[in-house]
Protein backbone atom coordinates (compact mmCIF):
# COMPACT_ATOMS: atom_id res chain seq x y z
CA UNK A 1 0.00 0.00 0.00
CA UNK A 2 2.69 2.18 0.92
CA UNK A 3 4.88 1.22 -1.50
CA UNK A 4 6.27 5.06 -2.61
CA UNK A 5 8.64 4.79 1.00
CA UNK A 6 11.28 3.41 -0.37
CA UNK A 7 14.86 3.90 0.21
CA UNK A 8 15.65 3.12 -3.38
CA UNK A 9 13.63 6.00 -4.44
CA UNK A 10 14.77 8.30 -1.86
CA UNK A 11 18.87 7.72 -1.40
CA UNK A 12 19.78 10.35 -3.86
CA UNK A 13 17.30 12.75 -2.89
CA UNK A 14 18.25 15.70 -0.36
CA UNK A 15 15.51 14.87 2.23
CA UNK A 16 17.13 11.06 1.53
CA UNK A 17 20.67 12.34 2.11
CA UNK A 18 19.09 13.78 5.35
CA UNK A 19 17.18 11.48 6.50
CA UNK A 20 19.80 8.80 6.24
CA UNK A 21 21.69 10.70 8.99
CA UNK A 22 19.21 9.93 11.64
CA UNK A 23 19.79 6.46 10.34
CA UNK A 24 23.68 7.35 11.15
CA UNK A 25 23.22 8.91 14.45
CA UNK A 26 24.29 8.25 17.93
CA UNK A 27 23.21 10.72 19.62
CA UNK A 28 19.78 9.88 21.21
CA UNK A 29 19.45 13.19 22.44
CA UNK A 30 17.73 13.91 19.42
CA UNK A 31 16.76 10.23 17.18
CA UNK A 32 16.31 6.87 17.84
CA UNK A 33 19.00 4.28 16.51
CA UNK A 34 18.69 2.60 13.50
CA UNK A 35 20.97 -0.51 12.15
CA UNK A 36 23.35 1.62 10.44
CA UNK A 37 24.73 2.41 14.46
CA UNK A 38 26.34 -0.95 14.34
CA UNK A 39 29.01 0.22 11.53
CA UNK A 40 32.08 2.00 12.03
CA UNK A 41 31.97 4.08 9.42
CA UNK A 42 29.40 6.14 11.44
CA UNK A 43 31.36 8.33 13.19
CA UNK A 44 31.94 11.08 10.57
CA UNK A 45 28.50 11.20 9.45
CA UNK A 46 27.40 11.40 13.54
CA UNK A 47 29.99 14.78 13.02
CA UNK A 48 29.03 16.13 9.99
CA UNK A 49 24.86 15.67 10.71
CA UNK A 50 24.89 17.92 13.91
CA UNK A 51 26.71 20.35 12.21
CA UNK A 52 24.49 20.68 9.58
CA UNK A 53 21.77 21.04 11.42
CA UNK A 54 23.65 23.48 13.64
CA UNK A 55 24.53 25.23 10.64
CA UNK A 56 20.99 26.47 9.61
CA UNK A 57 20.53 27.89 13.20
CA UNK A 58 23.71 29.73 11.73
CA UNK A 59 25.58 28.69 14.64
CA UNK A 60 29.21 27.66 13.02
CA UNK A 61 30.84 30.03 10.51
CA UNK A 62 30.28 30.00 6.82
CA UNK A 63 33.36 28.24 5.75
CA UNK A 64 32.79 25.74 8.51
CA UNK A 65 29.21 24.67 6.69
CA UNK A 66 30.43 25.03 3.20
CA UNK A 67 33.31 22.35 3.96
CA UNK A 68 30.84 20.31 5.78
CA UNK A 69 28.30 20.57 3.30
CA UNK A 70 30.65 19.36 0.66
CA UNK A 71 31.99 16.76 2.56
CA UNK A 72 28.36 15.06 3.32
CA UNK A 73 27.51 15.36 -0.33
CA UNK A 74 30.55 13.31 -1.15
CA UNK A 75 30.09 10.92 1.43
CA UNK A 76 26.82 9.57 -0.41
CA UNK A 77 27.64 10.15 -3.78
CA UNK A 78 29.92 7.73 -3.43
CA UNK A 79 27.30 5.22 -1.63
CA UNK A 80 29.99 5.01 1.60
CA UNK A 81 31.25 6.28 4.33
CA UNK A 82 34.25 7.73 5.24
CA UNK A 83 35.90 4.88 7.46
CA UNK A 84 38.40 6.84 9.53
CA UNK A 85 38.73 8.42 12.77
CA UNK A 86 38.21 11.88 12.37
CA UNK A 87 37.32 13.42 15.47
CA UNK A 88 35.11 16.94 16.19
CA UNK A 89 38.30 18.60 16.83
CA UNK A 90 39.08 19.03 13.06
CA UNK A 91 35.52 20.90 12.82
CA UNK A 92 35.80 23.15 16.26
CA UNK A 93 39.80 24.01 15.16
CA UNK A 94 37.92 25.73 11.84
CA UNK A 95 35.23 27.55 14.58
CA UNK A 96 36.50 30.78 16.93
CA UNK A 97 33.72 30.03 19.43
CA UNK A 98 34.11 27.18 21.97
CA UNK A 99 30.93 24.82 22.73
CA UNK A 100 28.25 25.58 24.87
CA UNK A 101 27.43 24.03 27.55
CA UNK A 102 24.22 23.00 25.83
CA UNK A 103 26.99 21.11 23.32
CA UNK A 104 28.54 19.41 25.98
CA UNK A 105 27.83 15.95 24.82
CA UNK A 106 30.02 17.19 21.63
CA UNK A 107 33.10 17.05 23.49
CA UNK A 108 34.88 19.81 25.20
CA UNK A 109 37.54 21.31 22.73
CA UNK A 110 40.47 23.97 23.21
CA UNK A 111 39.93 27.00 21.33
CA UNK A 112 41.29 27.05 17.95
CA UNK A 113 41.96 23.11 18.24
CA UNK A 114 44.71 23.85 20.04
CA UNK A 115 46.58 21.56 22.22
CA UNK A 116 45.40 21.43 26.21
CA UNK A 117 47.71 23.88 28.58
CA UNK A 118 49.13 21.75 31.06
CA UNK A 119 50.76 22.77 34.54
CA UNK A 120 54.00 23.56 34.75
CA UNK A 121 55.66 23.35 38.43
CA UNK A 122 59.23 24.45 37.05
CA UNK A 123 57.62 27.59 35.48
CA UNK A 124 58.08 30.58 38.09
CA UNK A 125 54.95 32.18 39.25
CA UNK A 126 53.44 34.80 37.18
CA UNK A 127 50.83 37.40 37.76
CA UNK A 128 47.54 36.84 36.55
CA UNK A 129 47.05 38.80 33.61
CA UNK A 130 44.78 41.49 33.40
CA UNK A 131 40.97 40.42 32.98
CA UNK A 132 39.92 41.97 29.47
CA UNK A 133 36.90 44.47 29.67
CA UNK A 134 33.34 42.93 29.24
CA UNK A 135 32.22 43.90 25.59
CA UNK A 136 28.59 44.82 26.12
CA UNK A 137 26.80 43.33 23.02
CA UNK A 138 24.53 46.53 20.98
CA UNK A 139 22.55 43.84 19.97
CA UNK A 140 19.14 43.78 21.94
CA UNK A 141 17.86 39.71 22.33
CA UNK A 142 14.30 38.50 23.60
CA UNK A 143 15.39 34.61 25.03
CA UNK A 144 11.96 33.09 24.90
CA UNK A 145 11.75 31.10 28.63
CA UNK A 146 9.00 28.25 28.96
CA UNK A 147 10.05 24.61 29.05
CA UNK A 148 8.03 22.86 31.75
CA UNK A 149 5.25 21.18 31.77
CA UNK A 150 3.65 22.15 28.04
CA UNK A 151 3.34 20.04 25.05
CA UNK A 152 4.87 20.60 22.22
CA UNK A 153 2.36 22.39 20.51
CA UNK A 154 1.81 24.93 23.08
CA UNK A 155 5.59 25.24 22.89
CA UNK A 156 5.17 26.28 19.42
CA UNK A 157 2.34 28.66 19.97
CA UNK A 158 4.46 30.48 22.90
CA UNK A 159 7.17 30.86 20.73
CA UNK A 160 5.13 32.22 17.93
CA UNK A 161 4.34 35.03 20.16
CA UNK A 162 7.68 35.54 21.71
CA UNK A 163 9.31 36.48 18.54
CA UNK A 164 5.68 38.46 17.48
CA UNK A 165 6.64 40.48 20.46
CA UNK A 166 10.27 40.82 19.64
CA UNK A 167 9.61 41.78 16.51
CA UNK A 168 7.12 44.14 18.40
CA UNK A 169 10.08 45.36 20.62
CA UNK A 170 12.88 45.16 18.08
CA UNK A 171 15.03 42.35 19.15
CA UNK A 172 16.22 39.28 18.07
CA UNK A 173 14.17 36.58 18.90
CA UNK A 174 16.36 33.43 20.08
CA UNK A 175 15.70 30.04 18.37
CA UNK A 176 15.66 28.02 21.49
CA UNK A 177 15.24 24.11 21.27
CA UNK A 178 11.43 22.14 21.65
CA UNK A 179 10.85 20.22 24.46
CA UNK A 180 9.12 16.45 23.92
CA UNK A 181 5.91 16.00 26.03
CA UNK A 182 6.33 16.70 29.55
CA UNK A 183 10.17 16.97 28.91
CA UNK A 184 12.43 19.18 30.03
CA UNK A 185 15.93 17.84 30.07
CA UNK A 186 18.33 17.93 27.64
CA UNK A 187 17.50 14.39 26.57
CA UNK A 188 13.89 14.92 25.56
CA UNK A 189 15.11 18.36 23.67
CA UNK A 190 14.36 18.81 19.75
CA UNK A 191 16.44 21.13 17.57
CA UNK A 192 14.94 24.41 16.40
CA UNK A 193 16.38 23.58 13.06
CA UNK A 194 14.16 20.59 12.90
CA UNK A 195 10.84 22.24 13.73
CA UNK A 196 11.39 25.33 11.83
CA UNK A 197 13.03 26.83 8.82
CA UNK A 198 15.42 29.97 10.47
CA UNK A 199 16.26 30.72 6.43
CA UNK A 200 12.52 31.16 6.55
CA UNK A 201 11.57 33.41 9.57
CA UNK A 202 14.35 35.33 9.62
CA UNK A 203 12.61 37.31 6.69
CA UNK A 204 10.09 38.19 9.36
CA UNK A 205 12.13 38.64 12.33
CA UNK A 206 15.70 39.30 14.02
CA UNK A 207 16.62 35.92 14.68
CA UNK A 208 19.48 34.64 17.19
CA UNK A 209 20.69 31.67 18.37
CA UNK A 210 21.54 30.39 21.50
CA UNK A 211 25.47 30.62 21.03
CA UNK A 212 25.13 34.07 20.12
CA UNK A 213 22.97 34.86 22.78
CA UNK A 214 25.08 33.13 25.62
CA UNK A 215 28.40 34.75 24.12
CA UNK A 216 26.91 38.33 24.65
CA UNK A 217 25.08 38.09 26.97
CA UNK A 218 27.92 36.13 29.42
CA UNK A 219 25.23 33.53 30.04
CA UNK A 220 23.06 35.93 31.49
CA UNK A 221 19.02 36.40 31.00
CA UNK A 222 19.28 39.93 32.93
CA UNK A 223 15.53 40.76 32.78
CA UNK A 224 13.03 38.25 33.15
CA UNK A 225 10.06 40.06 31.51
CA UNK A 226 6.59 38.27 33.22
CA UNK A 227 2.96 38.88 33.31
CA UNK A 228 1.37 36.14 35.72
CA UNK A 229 -1.90 38.84 36.67
CA UNK A 230 -2.32 39.20 33.05
CA UNK A 231 -1.96 35.84 31.98
CA UNK A 232 -4.23 35.00 35.32
CA UNK A 233 -1.71 32.42 36.81
CA UNK A 234 -2.36 31.62 40.59
CA UNK A 235 0.56 32.63 42.28
CA UNK A 236 1.58 29.65 44.05
CA UNK A 237 1.86 27.63 40.66
CA UNK A 238 4.03 30.49 39.15
CA UNK A 239 6.28 30.89 41.84
CA UNK A 240 6.97 26.73 41.55
CA UNK A 241 7.02 26.85 38.13
CA UNK A 242 9.28 30.00 38.04
CA UNK A 243 11.84 28.01 40.31
CA UNK A 244 11.50 24.99 37.77
CA UNK A 245 12.63 27.03 34.84
CA UNK A 246 15.59 28.52 36.46
CA UNK A 247 16.69 25.34 37.77
CA UNK A 248 15.96 23.80 33.95
CA UNK A 249 17.91 27.21 32.29
CA UNK A 250 20.57 26.42 34.33
CA UNK A 251 21.03 22.52 33.96
CA UNK A 252 20.54 22.44 29.50
CA UNK A 253 22.06 25.39 28.38
CA UNK A 254 24.14 27.10 32.01
CA UNK A 255 22.06 30.08 31.54
CA UNK A 256 21.42 32.06 34.79
CA UNK A 257 17.99 34.40 35.43
CA UNK A 258 16.71 36.93 38.22
CA UNK A 259 15.08 35.25 41.06
CA UNK A 260 11.54 35.23 42.33
CA UNK A 261 12.15 38.48 43.98
CA UNK A 262 11.87 39.69 40.78
CA UNK A 263 7.95 38.66 39.68
CA UNK A 264 5.44 41.38 39.63
CA UNK A 265 3.03 42.20 42.16
CA UNK A 266 0.52 43.69 39.42
CA UNK A 267 -0.06 44.64 35.53
CA UNK A 268 1.14 47.82 36.02
CA UNK A 269 4.08 46.61 37.16
CA UNK A 270 5.06 44.35 34.25
CA UNK A 271 4.35 46.93 31.93
CA UNK A 272 7.08 49.43 34.08
CA UNK A 273 9.25 46.50 33.72
CA UNK A 274 8.69 46.16 29.79
CA UNK A 275 9.67 49.89 29.71
CA UNK A 276 12.60 49.82 31.90
CA UNK A 277 14.34 47.12 30.14
CA UNK A 278 14.60 48.86 26.69
CA UNK A 279 18.37 49.38 26.64
CA UNK A 280 19.07 46.11 28.47
CA UNK A 281 20.55 43.52 25.98
CA UNK A 282 19.67 40.52 27.51
CA UNK A 283 16.31 40.17 28.18
CA UNK A 284 13.99 36.97 28.89
CA UNK A 285 10.02 36.49 28.17
CA UNK A 286 8.91 33.65 30.42
CA UNK A 287 5.18 32.02 29.91
CA UNK A 288 4.79 34.10 26.63
CA UNK A 289 1.01 32.97 26.09
CA UNK A 290 1.01 35.82 28.99
CA UNK A 291 1.64 38.51 26.77
CA UNK A 292 -0.36 37.79 24.19
CA UNK A 293 -2.74 40.93 25.17
CA UNK A 294 0.20 42.76 24.85
CA UNK A 295 1.18 42.70 21.05
CA UNK A 296 -0.09 45.83 19.32
CA UNK A 297 -1.48 43.94 16.18
CA UNK A 298 -2.94 41.17 15.28
CA UNK A 299 -0.58 41.65 11.19
CA UNK A 300 1.98 41.07 13.45
CA UNK A 301 1.06 37.63 14.54
CA UNK A 302 -0.02 36.93 11.21
CA UNK A 303 3.09 38.05 9.63
CA UNK A 304 5.28 35.60 11.99
CA UNK A 305 2.71 32.58 11.99
CA UNK A 306 3.33 33.17 7.58
CA UNK A 307 7.44 33.21 8.74
CA UNK A 308 7.04 29.74 10.30
CA UNK A 309 7.87 27.11 7.92
CA UNK A 310 9.14 23.48 8.80
CA UNK A 311 12.63 22.82 7.64
CA UNK A 312 12.89 21.53 3.94
CA UNK A 313 13.14 17.14 4.94
CA UNK A 314 10.10 17.54 6.93
CA UNK A 315 8.78 19.42 3.87
CA UNK A 316 9.82 16.67 1.35
CA UNK A 317 8.95 13.74 3.45
CA UNK A 318 5.77 15.27 3.73
CA UNK A 319 5.98 15.26 -0.42
CA UNK A 320 6.87 12.28 -0.87
CA UNK A 321 3.35 10.75 1.59
CA UNK A 322 1.14 13.05 0.03
CA UNK A 323 2.55 12.42 -3.53
CA UNK A 324 1.51 8.59 -3.32
CA UNK A 325 -1.61 8.71 -1.35
CA UNK A 326 -5.05 9.51 -3.79
CA UNK A 327 -3.39 9.29 -6.73
CA UNK A 328 -1.78 12.83 -6.28
CA UNK A 329 -5.78 13.72 -6.07
CA UNK A 330 -7.40 16.17 -3.47
CA UNK A 331 -7.63 14.72 0.19
CA UNK A 332 -8.96 16.11 3.29
CA UNK A 333 -7.35 15.46 7.12
CA UNK A 334 -8.89 15.36 9.79
CA UNK A 335 -7.40 15.76 13.80
CA UNK A 336 -8.71 13.38 16.15
CA UNK A 337 -8.43 13.65 20.17
CA UNK A 338 -10.32 12.32 23.17
CA UNK A 339 -9.19 15.59 25.32
CA UNK A 340 -12.42 15.07 27.59
CA UNK A 341 -11.28 11.28 27.96
CA UNK A 342 -7.98 12.34 28.72
CA UNK A 343 -8.90 15.20 31.36
CA UNK A 344 -11.50 12.71 32.75
CA UNK A 345 -8.35 9.85 33.16
CA UNK A 346 -5.84 12.40 34.56
CA UNK A 347 -8.79 13.84 36.99
CA UNK A 348 -10.32 10.21 38.05
CA UNK A 349 -6.65 9.91 38.94
CA UNK A 350 -5.82 12.86 41.28
CA UNK A 351 -9.30 12.98 42.59
CA UNK A 352 -9.64 16.71 41.48
CA UNK A 353 -12.75 15.57 38.96
CA UNK A 354 -16.04 13.96 39.60
CA UNK A 355 -16.45 10.25 38.58
CA UNK A 356 -19.93 10.72 37.86
CA UNK A 357 -19.26 13.46 36.42
CA UNK A 358 -16.18 11.92 34.16
CA UNK A 359 -18.36 9.06 33.20
CA UNK A 360 -21.31 10.98 31.84
CA UNK A 361 -18.71 12.91 29.35
CA UNK A 362 -17.35 9.90 28.53
CA UNK A 363 -20.58 8.09 27.51
CA UNK A 364 -21.55 11.27 25.27
CA UNK A 365 -18.08 11.13 23.63
CA UNK A 366 -18.54 7.29 22.52
CA UNK A 367 -22.05 8.51 20.94
CA UNK A 368 -20.14 11.66 19.20
CA UNK A 369 -17.73 9.28 17.77
CA UNK A 370 -20.40 6.50 16.10
CA UNK A 371 -21.87 9.83 14.71
CA UNK A 372 -18.64 10.84 13.04
CA UNK A 373 -18.38 8.65 10.11
CA UNK A 374 -21.43 9.55 8.72
CA UNK A 375 -20.64 13.30 9.06
CA UNK A 376 -17.57 12.82 7.67
CA UNK A 377 -18.23 11.21 4.59
CA UNK A 378 -20.96 13.98 3.95
CA UNK A 379 -18.30 16.96 4.80
CA UNK A 380 -15.54 15.32 2.82
CA UNK A 381 -18.27 14.87 -0.02
CA UNK A 382 -19.51 18.10 -0.32
CA UNK A 383 -16.16 18.96 -1.03
CA UNK A 384 -15.40 16.20 -3.70
CA UNK A 385 -13.15 14.52 -2.38
CA UNK A 386 -12.64 10.53 -1.89
CA UNK A 387 -9.88 10.19 0.11
CA UNK A 388 -9.01 10.71 4.43
CA UNK A 389 -5.79 10.88 6.36
CA UNK A 390 -6.16 10.62 10.00
CA UNK A 391 -3.59 11.99 12.12
CA UNK A 392 -4.17 11.39 16.19
CA UNK A 393 -2.63 10.38 19.38
CA UNK A 394 -0.63 6.78 19.20
CA UNK A 395 -3.06 5.83 22.07
CA UNK A 396 -6.33 6.73 20.13
CA UNK A 397 -6.05 4.39 17.39
CA UNK A 398 -9.98 3.35 18.08
CA UNK A 399 -10.84 6.22 15.55
CA UNK A 400 -9.49 4.02 12.87
CA UNK A 401 -11.64 1.42 13.29
CA UNK A 402 -14.78 3.72 13.19
CA UNK A 403 -13.42 5.40 9.72
CA UNK A 404 -11.57 2.91 8.38
CA UNK A 405 -14.74 0.62 8.30
CA UNK A 406 -17.39 3.03 6.70
CA UNK A 407 -15.14 5.47 4.11
CA UNK A 408 -13.70 4.10 1.06
CA UNK A 409 -9.98 5.44 1.07
CA UNK A 410 -8.86 6.27 4.66
CA UNK A 411 -5.12 6.09 5.80
CA UNK A 412 -3.20 7.30 9.38
CA UNK A 413 -0.02 6.39 10.81
CA UNK A 414 -0.35 2.82 11.11
CA UNK A 415 -0.31 2.72 7.41
CA UNK A 416 3.34 4.52 7.56
CA UNK A 417 4.29 2.85 10.23
CA UNK A 418 3.79 -0.99 9.04
CA UNK A 419 5.38 -0.22 6.07
CA UNK A 420 8.88 -2.46 5.84
CA UNK A 421 10.80 0.22 3.95
CA UNK A 422 10.11 2.95 6.44
CA UNK A 423 10.81 1.09 8.99
CA UNK A 424 14.22 0.06 8.17
CA UNK A 425 15.14 3.31 6.36
CA UNK A 426 16.04 7.06 5.59
CA UNK A 427 12.31 7.22 7.22
CA UNK A 428 13.26 5.41 10.96
CA UNK A 429 13.28 9.38 12.38
CA UNK A 430 9.40 9.63 12.47
CA UNK A 431 9.65 6.57 15.12
CA UNK A 432 9.90 8.98 17.13
CA UNK A 433 6.61 10.42 18.19
CA UNK A 434 7.44 14.17 18.06
CA UNK A 435 8.86 14.12 14.30
CA UNK A 436 5.70 11.63 13.25
CA UNK A 437 3.50 14.48 14.81
CA UNK A 438 5.57 17.39 13.08
CA UNK A 439 4.81 15.12 9.84
CA UNK A 440 1.35 15.06 10.52
CA UNK A 441 0.88 18.55 11.25
CA UNK A 442 2.48 19.39 8.03
CA UNK A 443 0.30 17.10 5.93
CA UNK A 444 -2.53 18.48 7.83
CA UNK A 445 -1.37 22.18 6.83
CA UNK A 446 -1.66 21.62 3.34
CA UNK A 447 -4.70 18.92 3.14
CA UNK A 448 -7.29 20.28 0.83
CA UNK A 449 -9.86 20.47 3.65
CA UNK A 450 -9.01 19.90 7.63
CA UNK A 451 -11.19 18.87 9.98
CA UNK A 452 -10.31 19.78 13.82
CA UNK A 453 -10.43 19.04 17.17
CA UNK A 454 -11.91 23.02 19.04
CA UNK A 455 -10.51 21.93 22.58
CA UNK A 456 -6.51 20.63 21.38
CA UNK A 457 -3.39 22.78 21.07
CA UNK A 458 -2.22 20.19 18.45
CA UNK A 459 -5.69 21.40 16.40
CA UNK A 460 -5.17 24.93 16.61
CA UNK A 461 -1.31 25.27 15.29
CA UNK A 462 -3.06 23.94 12.09
CA UNK A 463 -5.74 25.55 12.05
CA UNK A 464 -3.84 29.07 12.34
CA UNK A 465 -1.38 27.79 9.74
CA UNK A 466 -4.54 27.19 7.33
CA UNK A 467 -5.78 30.82 8.33
CA UNK A 468 -2.59 32.48 7.53
CA UNK A 469 -2.95 31.00 3.87
CA UNK A 470 -6.54 31.32 3.33
CA UNK A 471 -7.32 27.17 3.66
CA UNK A 472 -10.59 25.57 4.77
CA UNK A 473 -10.58 24.42 8.30
CA UNK A 474 -13.85 23.17 10.28
CA UNK A 475 -14.49 21.92 13.96
CA UNK A 476 -15.86 18.35 14.21
CA UNK A 477 -18.18 19.77 15.93
CA UNK A 478 -19.59 21.45 13.84
CA UNK A 479 -20.27 18.57 11.23
CA UNK A 480 -23.76 18.44 10.33
CA UNK A 481 -25.45 15.44 12.31
CA UNK A 482 -23.28 16.34 15.48
CA UNK A 483 -25.70 17.21 18.63
CA UNK A 484 -25.24 20.51 20.27
CA UNK A 485 -24.00 18.79 23.46
CA UNK A 486 -21.43 17.49 21.74
CA UNK A 487 -19.96 21.20 20.97
CA UNK A 488 -17.23 21.16 23.91
CA UNK A 489 -16.06 17.58 23.56
CA UNK A 490 -14.83 17.09 20.03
Amino acid sequence: MFGFLSHRKLKNSFVGNVLMSVGLSVTVTFFLMSFYCTSPKSTRATVLYDILMRCETMEHPPETCENARAEWSGMFASKTLIDDEVTLKRVVADSDEEPTKYESSRGDMPENGAEPQTYNEDAADFPDPPEMPKVISKRRYLFPMQTRGLGPSVQYESFKLAAAFAKQLNRSIVLVPFFHHRGHEEASSRPFAMTYDADVLKNTVSVANVREFMKDCDNTISVALQAPQIGGRPADEYNTLFHKEKETLDSIFGITMPGPETIPKSKEHTLQMIADSENVPCVGLYFPLDFASLINSDVLLLEVEKGLARPPPMKEMADVVMGNICESGPFATVHWRNKSGEICTAGARSGSIDPATCTKKINYLAKAANLLPEAIMHAVNEYNIQCLYIAHPPYARKIDELLKGKLPRVFSRSDILANVDLANGPFSQIKDEYYMSLLEQEMCARSDVFLSCRKSAWSRVVRNEREAHGRISIFLADLPGIPPEFTNLI
